[in-house]
């Protein structure tokens, strides 16, 4: 994992492009590098914070300078989205579609999420920060997972009312790039029952949601904050479910947010087993990926330098606390057998 670093001016615009022969930007170039997007997006910020918006798109312009010196100024429409943020938050997470014209270099890009801090001070960029870092947690331990990349955006309003908002950000990649390169296609027809799915990587995701302490998650009811993928196996098709959207995680531990009413915690501090009838001898195998890469994890977070050093240190003993449990059977028998539910229910 490259660190993460604060890095003042132009970063350059999605990827390095060759000076003589500038090619349209795919979706994997996009999301292979880890380094920071600079990038303007100028829209009309009054519609947009004042929630006039509601469900329609709405014109902007993107613009940015590649390494080289490049400028790249395209039109594109943005879409508010999300739920409780989007009421909550004053940029609030939006998606972007990019147009294809005759000199666009980023409409291969198609559509993408955009993730904002719900508001304008350090401890909401922080959490921003802590939910992109949980991305790419799950990014090392899996390739079934949608990869993320973090964005400096200023957004600047088209009418000139109001001053420039700068922030960090990240983009999400889209579900369909994620189904491409695993050879599967994304099921529309979302009611897919826990038996059907592939179990190996049902036991992964349910213990990575254990690991991060989220329980705003579930298959039941067409699904919440998950995905599902099917391989194109004609002989042995596989449900996939992919995870996204982990704000109001325990690791994360933002103030807005709050654990499933329905499981009786009180705290997205506390750990709360979803299962789906797992075995501990199961869990124990699906914990072996996520062993590996304590380190990594570890460092993950502590190699971030948007993050304060009390945050950090923070994160990195809630986590430890998950090893904790997962060495101890006492602590696996409680969580697990003890204390969880039939079923991840939203």
């Amino acid at each position: 994992m490259k660190k993460i670093v604060f890095l003042s001016g132009i970063l350059g615009c999605l990827v390095m492009l060759p000076a003589m022969a500038q090619k349209p930007i795919s979706s994997q170039k996009f999301f292979s590098s880890d380094s920071i997007v600079d990038i303007t997006i100028t829209t009309d910020l009054n519609a947009i914070i004042r929630k006039k918006v509601g469900d329609d798109s709405i014109a902007a312009r993107i613009s940015c300078t590649s390494l080289d010196g490049i400028a790249i100024n395209e039109e594109v429409s943005i879409l508010m989205r999300g739920n409780s943020r989007r009421d909550l938050c004053k940029i609030p997470p939006m998606r972007i579609n990019f147009i294809k014209t005759k000199n666009s270099e980023l409409y291969k890009l198609k559509s993408l999420k955009i993730v904002n801090p719900c508001e304008d001070n350090l401890s909401f960029q922080e959490i921003l920060i802590k939910e992109y870092l949980i991305y790419k947690m799950y990014n090392a331990i899996t390739d079934l997972s949608l990869k993320v990349r973090l964005a400096r955006i200023t957004y600047k309003d088209s009418l000139d009312k109001r001053k420039p908002i700068i922030r960090y950000s990240f983009f999400i990649e889209d579900i369909d790039e994620l189904a491409k390169r695993s050879d599967a296609k994304e099921l529309n027809n979302k009611k897919v029952v826990a038996g059907i799915l592939n179990r190996d990587q049902l036991n992964t995701v349910s213990l990575f949601q254990f690991m991060i302490a989220n329980t705003d998650w579930g298959i039941s009811n067409d699904g919440h904050n998950i995905k599902f993928l099917r391989t194109k196996s004609k002989k042995d098709p596989l449900n996939y479910l992919i995870p996204y959207d982990f704000d109001h995680s325990g690791l994360v531990n933002a103030p807005y947010a709050e654990p499933t009413m329905s499981i009786g915690i009180e705290s997205v501090t506390t750990r709360y087993f979803f299962s789906i009838g797992q075995s501990i001898d199961e869990l124990l195998v699906a914990f072996e990926p996520m062993k590996a890469q304590k380190e990594n994890f570890m460092g993950i977070i502590n190699n971030c330098d948007l993050l304060s050093q009390y945050v950090k240190k923070q994160m990195s003993r809630y986590l430890e606390l998950f090893y904790d449990i997962m060495d101890n059977q006492n602590d696996r028998d409680y969580y697990f057998i003890k204390k969880n539910r039939s079923e991840p229910i939203p």
